[in-house]
């Protein structure tokens, strides 16, 4: 281990026996070092009084006359060059060494007039000595440095390095051992808690000193009842957990568990295939916690969008979890309820379709039976009467509005009454090739080409139903192309569910109204009755199915149909058409 015990015992043991030692030995080196140094600078002194005294002695014979002064100074400085180390500055100011001339600008001390320190270093001093000879006017210096890691100092101290270096090795070997039996106990048990962190089951021979008196033994014999104790209730959690995740994962909801919008969600699976399927969802939910970040409230919504061609609706719901009044995380649930709102789309359109019956059978019957009498009369009155060609054109009008208006009963009439189906299996390819058939003379006269494709589907339907289904699409797109145009048909499986495509290059239809299509009598054509597009609406409810339309101005419309495969509990059946 990088830190282990026996290293945090060793270290400070470490120090406490080596600090004594190496103060020792550095007061006993600095120590010899200043007392070596005062015995060389008592010397230099020593030497430069010697100098000084003797060229007195040459003055007073000089002055006596025994001496020229020339000789005297030639003897002084046969003297002085004997020395070594000295420097002479003349009467002239002419440094010399040894009788040859200096560049005193080369040494720094060359200036000083007393004996003083000039340079100082760590563990290193440099010194001038200066001596006047007044009776010539010399001067003489003697630059000297002094150094603790000179050679003659370590001469002196090897010994007691010696003893120190020896004393230090012999203290560390002690400390380690002591420190290794110290640390060899609480290692076993760091040991010990490494393995039960890995899973690892204990296990009697362990060494983790169960058999120690001291605390130690007592802290291992607690720490094994602790684990064993930890055991039980960590396999209780398990189960509890296991049990949690099962729930957690079975629920058709989607579940989202967040400390705020940005940090790190914690999924249920349900929430984990939504968001792969749904990827603008992720970010409703992004959105949901930053606009209820400060609310404590339970907040609902219903989110809708489209995923690709379809319309999806979602319920979320977004919890507070709280303590002491403080948001602690955020619980999101929510839960695709587009199957639930299309039934209830469906069963308002159902509604709506039935109040319009019951109203349209009563208005059917009560308006038939003049009309018939109107329509009687009109075509009596056309044979005996001696008409003009314009009084004609007015009788053939009325015989045409009133024929438009028996087309109106009869489609009423059609929504009032119970529809009964009959579905089977049915070949799609040749329901497509007998509608458009039918259709062929109305295309071409308004110059619109229709093309389909089909993957050999079979779905299963009411014949009749899927015929006049396909019958008002294509007509309803064949007259949103008064200039000609294309519409192409397409049918494929999806999974368990056939998928009919219808797409037409026509006007298109506005979004503002396009959720109107399919209301009873909506129209945007003057000549419609729209009933067409009601009528459909209700064949693809009864037999299973839904529609859905998309559209843009100037583009054109796309009707897509869904259907089953087949009906549970039956077997196939093939059907010849």
């Amino acid at each position: 281990m990088n830190s282990s015990i026996e290293r945090k015992i060793l270290f400070p043991f470490l120090a406490i026996v080596l600090i004594p030692g190496v103060i020792i030995g550095l007061t006993s080196i600095w120590s010899s070092y200043q007392s070596d140094k005062q015995q060389k600078m008592i010397q230099i002194e020593k030497e430069l009084r010697e100098l000084n005294e003797y060229v007195q002695y040459l003055d007073e014979q000089i002055k006596s006359g025994k001496l020229l002064e020339s000789e005297a100074k030639k003897l002084a400085k046969e003297l002085i060059d004997r020395h070594s180390n000295v420097y002479l500055r003349n009467e002239k100011g002419t440094l010399l060494y040894k009788n040859k001339v200096i560049d005193d600008q080369t040494k720094k001390w060359a200036g000083i007039e007393k004996t003083k320190k000039w340079d100082e270093q760590f563990g290193n001093e440099k010194w001038v000595f200066v001596e006047r000879l007044e009776a010539f006017n010399w001067i003489l210096y003697i630059p000297v440095e002094f150094s603790i890691f000179s050679e003659s100092l370590i001469n002196i101290q090897k010994y007691t390095l010696l003893i120190v270096i020896i004393s230090t090795v012999i203290a560390m070997e002690l400390t380690i051992i002591l420190s290794h039996h110290l640390s060899k106990p609480i290692v076993h048990l760091v040991k010990y808690c490494e393995s039960i962190r890995q899973g690892r089951i204990w296990r009697e021979n362990d060494d983790i000193s169960m058999k120690r008196s001291d605390e130690i033994g007592v802290l291992s014999r607690e720490l094994k009842e602790m684990v064993n104790t930890l055991q039980k209730r960590n396999q209780q959690m398990q189960k509890l957990q296991q049990i949690n995740n099962t729930i957690l994962n079975s629920t058709h909801v989607g579940m989202v568990l967040a400390p705020n919008a940005s940090a790190t969600w914690q999924l249920n699976e349900m929430a984990k295939r939504t968001f792969n399927h749904f990827y603008i969802l992720k970010e409703k939910v992004y959105q949901f916690i930053l606009k209820n970040q400060h609310h404590t409230e339970r907040t609902e919504e219903i989110w809708e969008f489209k995923n690709g061609s379809e319309r999806v609706y979602f319920a979320a719901n977004l919890i507070p979890i709280t303590k002491k009044g403080e948001i602690l995380q955020y619980l999101i649930s929510f839960e695709d309820i587009t199957k639930r709102k299309n039934l209830e789309n469906q069963l308002q359109q159902m509604e709506r379709l039935a109040s319009l019956g019951e109203l349209a059978s009563g208005l059917a019957h009560e308006i038939r039976n003049p009309l018939s009498g109107i329509k009687t009369t009109a075509e009596l009155l056309m044979r005996r009467l001696k008409l003009g060609q314009d009084h004609r054109w007015l009788f053939e009008n009325i015989l045409k509005e009133i024929d438009r208006v028996q087309q109106i009963i009869t489609h009423l009439l059609q929504l009032s009454r119970p529809i009964k189906t009959n579905p089977r299996k049915v070949n799609v390819e040749q329901v497509f090739k007998s509608t458009i058939a039918l259709l062929e003379g109305l295309a071409e006269q308004q110059k619109v080409k229709i093309d389909y494709e089909c993957e050999n589907v079979e779905l299963w339907i009411d014949l009749e139903h899927l015929r006049q289904i396909l019958l008002n699409l294509l007509l309803n797109s064949i007259q949103a192309m008064p200039d000609g145009g294309k519409v192409a048909i397409k049918a494929f499986q999806q999974q368990h569910t056939a998928v009919i495509i219808l797409q037409d290059s026509g006007v298109g239809i506005d979004q503002e109204i396009i959720s109107k299509i399919f209301n009873p009598f909506f129209t945007t054509r003057n000549e419609g009755t729209g009933l067409g597009l009601s009528i459909v609406h209700q064949l693809v409810v009864l037999n299973n199915g839904d529609i859905h339309v998309e559209s843009e101005v100037g583009i054109g419309s796309t009707f897509t149909l869904r259907f089953p495969m087949k009906r549970k509990g039956e077997n196939d059946e093939n059907i010849n058409h």
